[in-house]
């Protein structure tokens, strides 16, 4: 029974409490709100699914670009297109529908599949995370191609620890429910018998991974600070020696610049997970601890944000890259220009229009030059002589007095040279 106009009441087989059946719970809030998650989980699931495919689409078919962080970047685009048309579409048609639709069946695949994709996509930038650390820290120790061991023992890895992590609560260690605050089901944090699954998950797939971001893009921007401060001060012997006074300040100031620009770049990849990840753990984390759900509207907002990780990742690793955009563009254009050719040259009732006339055209000229000569026609090469080249010798004035000779092409029928008149040349050509 609602309680206003306002109200908004999920329904499930399970309790948040013993698992029994009845009503888990009601979620309190405004219909504005309730409009807005709504929109907002539709736009982000059909961003999500273009900007991953953007990243697919710009990678595979560029063989210059399949080294190991591009081949890591169209494993994101894959899982995270998974995810945009399974999970978070499936959120969105849930919010609308203001209940669970599916039962219990779908409500435990649902939750499976999430959290095998969380696992996966969060694994997946953790190693693109190190992969740009090892590049940087160690770039003659670190191998930049792309082969099948090695790239298949990495998602191997990823696949089967996220199995692992995502399969107990179906045995048993835990409990797969449905949470009215976050319109979705996830684990259930408050089980008794499975707080310590919780933690576990929470750690391995949200904690630690930040954790290895954290080092790896520290020790980035260590040694990125560390480079920049050696090129200055070689910078700044060099200028001294050759008594340039003016130049020291441009090239600290854009030796500054570029830093400031790489510091940039490592607060967007850090804050993109921090922002997309954390509070979602953080209500988990919460929950264990004190047995209770954080207020509703803050678990309504770490939940969007969390479902919203497929796009955010996609923005942040493939639609800001410059190099994807230049192959996207570059892969459109050839296609588009290839279309246009085959329109043009094959399939285009305008060039089979032009052929059939061209043929008949030829025919009717092989009748008319034939005149009791046999065999077929063949159109040979005339070539023209170029007389710039003899200004004031004999050769001109010798020519200056001859005849000028008609205009004519030259046919060949059996070997035997014939001549055709002007006017029926143009006809065929």
């Amino acid at each position: 029974m609602l309680r206003n106009a306002t109200e908004v009441q999920y329904h499930t087989e399970y309790s948040l409490e013993n698992g029994t059946k009845g009503d888990i719970g009601n979620l309190w809030y405004p219909n504005t709100l309730y409009i807005l998650r709504g929109v907002f989980l539709t736009l982000v699931c059909v961003l999500g699914t273009a900007f991953n495919a953007f990243m697919i689409v710009a990678i595979v078919p560029n063989r210059r670009l399949r080294n190991v962080r591009n081949i890591l970047l169209v494993h994101l685009g894959a899982v995270g297109l998974a995810a945009s048309l399974t999970t978070t579409l499936y959120s969105a048609v849930v919010i609308f529908l203001k209940e669970w639709s599916g039962g219990d069946v779908v409500c435990q695949i649902y939750a499976f599949l999430n959290s095998v994709f969380t696992c996966v996509i969060v694994w997946t930038i953790t190693a693109l995370s190190w992969d740009k650390y090892q590049t940087i820290a160690s770039p003659l120790h670190h191998s930049l191609t792309a082969t099948f061991v090695k790239m298949s023992t990495c998602f191997s890895v990823f696949w089967v620890s996220s199995l692992t992590l995502s399969l107990p609560p179906l045995f048993g260690a835990n409990e797969f429910i449905f949470h009215p605050a976050m319109g979705l089901c996830a684990v259930n944090p408050s089980h008794s018998e499975g707080r310590w699954y919780t933690i576990v998950y929470v750690c391995a797939v949200f904690f630690l991974p930040f954790c290895i971001m954290i080092y790896c893009y520290a020790h980035i921007f260590q040694i990125a600070r560390t480079q920049s401060s050696r090129i200055a001060a070689t910078m700044l012997r060099m200028v001294s020696v050759i008594q340039a006074p003016i130049a020291p300040t441009n090239a600290t100031t854009s030796l500054s610049m570029r830093g400031t620009k790489a510091m940039g770049t490592i607060l967007q990849l850090v804050g993109s997970f921090v922002l997309t990840y954390i509070p979602y753990a953080v209500v988990l984390m919460y929950a264990v601890i004190t047995q209770n759900m954080p207020e509703s509207t803050f678990v309504s907002v770490a939940t969007t944000l969390f479902q919203a990780s497929p796009c955010t990742n996609a923005s942040v690793y493939g639609l800001r890259n410059k190099i994807l955009r230049a192959s996207f563009y570059r892969y459109v254009r050839r296609r588009l220009q290839h279309a246009c050719y085959k329109d043009r040259r094959r399939g285009s009732v305008k060039s089979l229009t032009r052929k059939s006339s061209s043929t008949q055209k030829l025919s009717n000229l092989n009748r008319k030059c034939q005149n009791g000569v046999r065999g077929p026609m063949r159109r040979t090469h005339s070539f023209q002589v170029a007389s710039t080249r003899f200004q004031g010798s004999p050769i001109v004035n010798i020519k200056k007095g001859l005849p000028r000779p008609h205009s004519f092409s030259v046919m060949a029928v059996n070997g035997q040279p014939v001549s055709c008149l002007e006017e029926e040349i143009q006809e065929c050509l």
